[in-house]
């Protein structure tokens, strides 16, 4: 393993934490008010040196950051780059309107660090606070034996983070091959204020080139808007299903790494495939030259050193052509086409 890749893996090892890290550090994440605004609230903009945005609800005042000014004008059917345009003065009766005479309803996530409360962002009414200690919860009832990753960028409104399971990580051989998997598994892609529906997807790390560029290949995902009943178990099934897919494919790599390939036939069983899938004479050249030069002695190594060429390719179309060929390889291995005796 060269130095670049055994520095880069390092590099992935170093941002798992543990449960209770992430619990430590994901503290000022772990709770905001939730308050109903409608027609009662009232805005405002005090046009000091900071310049900021005010509202007022049931005669407290909170401050709005702009983007949380933004996403309120979002909701009310007000385009960012005609709210940033128009002056101030004119824009508040707009929203103005929608809270009162208009009827709508929103909820505002308010959050204290000192003085007077600020405004986090803004949702629909029916959304509510789902702090990520929730997730790690509902993950213990799935599976204790894990790591957190991605931390670091969480954020208010982007809170997306990464589960990793010792069973599915860094399985790495001292001879890495490009397409070579690192470790699995699950992203969880939420927001702790509703901006987007929550996401969760099993994942698998991979080896793209040597210098240690690594591709995360999603395998599976589930995902429903926030806001609703049951949430728990929403979180629950995704992430059973999400460890369940991962597992599925660790197996399935690991018994096509068990599939030994007949080296007589392999030319002849490629043929067969770029005939049945009409591959371009070049393309057909680059992948025997690939194969002869990668030598594969299983099914796994085989389908990899056939899509590898895939990123040799400038034409898109062209080289999504030959990932599939990958994938129709394995799927149809059983026997050499050409002359029917076993791969």
């Amino acid at each position: 393993m060269s130095k670049d890749l055994k520095k880069r893996v390092e590099q992935l090892k170093s941002g798992l934490v543990t449960k209770e890290v992430a619990l430590t550090k994901l503290q000022p994440f772990e709770h905001c008010d939730e308050v109903t605004i409608s027609g009662k609230t009232t805005l405002d903009f005090h046009p000091d040196k900071d310049g900021h945005f005010v509202m007022k609800n049931q005669g407290k005042e909170y401050d709005m950051p702009e983007a949380s000014f933004m996403k309120l004008n979002r909701l009310c059917g007000i385009t960012e780059t005609y709210a940033r345009k128009m002056p101030k003065q004119l824009l508040f009766p707009h929203i103005q309107y929608w809270l009162n005479d208009g009827g709508k309803a929103f909820k505002a996530f308010t959050r204290t660090n000192g003085g007077r409360p600020s405004v986090a962002g803004f949702a629909k009414e029916d959304a509510y606070f789902y702090p990520i200690s929730r997730f790690i919860e509902q993950m213990d009832k799935v599976n204790e034996n894990y790591y957190l990753e991605g931390l670091d960028d969480v954020t208010w409104r982007n809170s997306t983070f990464g589960i990793v399971f010792p069973e599915f990580e860094f399985d790495i051989p001292d001879k890495l091959e490009k397409g070579d998997w690192v470790y699995g598994g699950i992203k969880v892609r939420t927001s702790l204020l509703g901006e987007f529906p929550t996401k969760i997807s099993a994942f698998l790390l991979t080896l793209v080139c040597m210098n240690g560029m690594i591709s995360a290949n999603e395998i599976y995902t589930y995902n429903r808007k926030q806001g609703f009943d049951g949430q728990d178990t929403f979180i629950v099934d995704g992430l059973q299903m999400a460890l369940g897919a991962l597992s599925q494919e660790v197996d399935r790599v690991g018994a096509l790494k068990g599939l030994a390939v007949d080296h007589e036939h392999i030319t002849n069983y490629i043929n067969h495939v770029f005939d049945q899938m009409g591959v371009n004479q070049k393309s057909r050249v680059a992948v025997l030259e690939k194969v002869i030069q990668k030598n594969p002695q299983n099914l796994y190594e085989l389908m990899n050193a056939v899509t590898s060429v895939a990123h040799t390719i400038e034409n898109r179309g062209e080289a999504y052509h030959i990932q599939s060929v990958g994938g129709y390889i394995v799927q149809h291995a059983e026997t050499c086409k050409a002359c029917y005796r076993p791969l």
